[in-house]
């Protein structure tokens, strides 16, 4: 997400982007992984119910809560050093996205929709913070296909912590039992032709014609409609858990529709 402005405004290339998108991608990569610890911390005990989250080391007890504690401080630390080596504006956004996430892991994700959408504003501070780090204008059209895009992944995980709880009676999370997998799965479907429309919308747009320099932005929404439709197939259709990193993992037609989409997209860019 960090490097998401510097590709689309066409400077991923450039001397001074190779020098401060892998520094900012560092930064928040250390601070996102404190989060993770000290939310895996406050969700231990759920976890130990969880068939996969049970194995992580905090609630296995590999890794005892102290020991979980002092690690994510060094993180936090870590990263936070390295952010104030950038700019400003970018420990500014690197600092509201920890503490959201701390208000998040211990109060704000037990209320239903609130959590998905604090996940969705996580991706969107990351897109900030790519902006700010190379002085690059963020396009309202990212902001909110990243922003569908995220409530969607949001949606598809709160659908395997509820088919979960109907198949095997377990807990995954406290608010999952507010979550009816016919909601879930209705609103996923909403959201796929919000997000479908929306990406049409932006590859037309007089904007991004005069940004990109190209007529062509348009071949790339086949890319995306048929993605959608491939995670719904796989998810809905088949009536199956579909949780996003492990679907992106495990199909390969969305695997090579998602480096299509990419590679098209560069020498769109890069290939006038």
């Amino acid at each position: 997400m960090v490097f998401i402005p510097a590709f689309f405004a066409a400077r991923i290339m450039e001397t001074d982007t190779l020098v401060s998108n892998p520094l900012a991608f560092l930064s928040f990569s250390l601070v996102a992984s404190a989060v993770y610890v000290f939310n895996d911390i406050g969700d231990a005990e759920e976890d130990k119910a969880h068939p996969e989250k049970s194995k992580r080391p905090i609630a296995s007890g590999l890794i005892h809560k102290p020991i979980a504690i002092m690690i994510g401080l060094v993180l936090l630390a870590a990263g936070t050093s390295l952010g104030i080596t950038l700019n400003v504006d970018f420990l500014m956004i690197l600092g509201a996205y920890f503490l959201m996430n701390i208000l998040y892991t211990f109060a704000l994700k037990h209320m239903v929709i609130v959590d998905i959408t604090i996940i969705a504003i996580g991706f969107l501070l990351r897109i900030w913070a790519g902006g700010e780090i190379n002085d690059i204008p963020i396009s309202y059209w990212l902001l909110l296909m990243i922003f569908l895009l995220s409530l969607f992944m949001g949606l598809a995980k709160r659908r395997d912590d509820a088919i979960l709880l109907r198949d095997e009676q377990i807990h995954a999370r406290k608010n999952i039992k507010h979550y009816d997998i016919p909601f879930i799965e209705l609103s996923m479907g909403v959201m796929a032709a919000v997000i479908i429309v929306c990406y049409i919308m932006y590859s037309v747009s007089p904007e991004i014609r005069l940004r990109t320099g190209s007529e062509h932005v348009y071949i790339t929404s086949f890319f995306v409609i048929l993605g959608m439709l491939q995670y719904l197939y796989r998810t809905i259709g088949q009536g199956k858990k579909g949780a996003p990193v492990t679907v992106l993992l495990t199909d390969r037609f969305i695997q090579v529709l998602m480096i299509s989409w990419l590679v098209v997209f560069y020498f769109i860019l890069y290939y006038k």
